[in-house]
């Protein structure tokens, strides 16, 4: 009798402790849930984002979240939470990546113009939606965007930091999907060509910098002077 009076006092202030527990949170995505593109993104320590925009139609402002950016993995994980359809590549030095977008014929024409006999980059990982390719590279050391270089020649652009990319795990706004042409590719660096139609270096901007004359010179009294002499 002793032992069945415990069992029913332990049992009731089990049910006043559970009453008093906080709910339990939603259960959250592992990486294995996630989209095997993402997944990638985050091991590559890319900052990636998602985006929303209505299905049939481009959004205005896909990198209106640019902010968001994140390459911790917990984090994405949380964004994940909302089955979100649209993830975004935050394109820059800090994802150590740059993005070259070719569209249609005339960006494939001019492609084949800027890079003459050298294809050794198209090694490099790149992705597809409809008639656009994007192909990925590694963010150059010690090298500057030019400012011209986004809309680098017809139907090409560079995409920098401050752009963002779409991830192929999700289909485009209009509903088009992106997908790798080859998963297993690694980024590559650019070709020099790319690089020296896109970026300026230490070099180039030493060569553009104004010159300053030496402390106590002036360039206008040492012309005077010079004519005073002769004269």
């Amino acid at each position: 009798m002793r032992f069945h009076f415990r069992f029913y006092y332990d049992f009731g202030r089990l049910g006043t402790l559970t009453s008093t527990l906080p709910a339990p949170s939603p259960t959250l995505p592992s990486a294995a849930d996630l989209p095997a593109e993402v997944y990638q993104a985050a091991r590559l320590g890319w900052m990636i984002f998602i985006s929303f925009c209505e299905e049939g139609r481009f959004a205005p402002a896909a990198d209106e979240c640019i902010g968001d950016a994140t390459d911790d993995l917990a984090e994405i994980l949380l964004l994940a939470a909302n089955e979100p359809a649209h993830w975004r590549l935050a394109v820059g030095p800090e994802s150590g990546v740059f993005v070259l977008l070719v569209e249609g014929e005339l960006g494939r024409d001019s492609l084949c113009r800027l890079c003459g006999s050298d294809w050794g980059w198209q090694r490099t990982l790149q992705a597809e939606s409809g008639d656009v390719r994007y192909m990925f590279f590694r963010w150059p050391d010690r090298r500057t965007i030019r400012g011209a270089a986004r809309e680098l020649w017809g139907g090409i652009q560079v995409l920098a930091d401050g752009d963002s990319a779409p991830i192929p795990s999700s289909k485009g706004c209009p509903g088009v999907p992106r997908s790798y042409l080859d998963p297993d590719a690694s980024v590559e660096p650019a070709p020099e060509w790319l690089l020296d139609y896109a970026f300026t270096s230490e070099a180039d901007d030493a060569a553009t910098a104004p010159h300053k004359p030496a402390r106590g010179v002036d360039s206008g009294t040492q012309d005077d002077r010079g004519e005073a002499a002769t004269g």
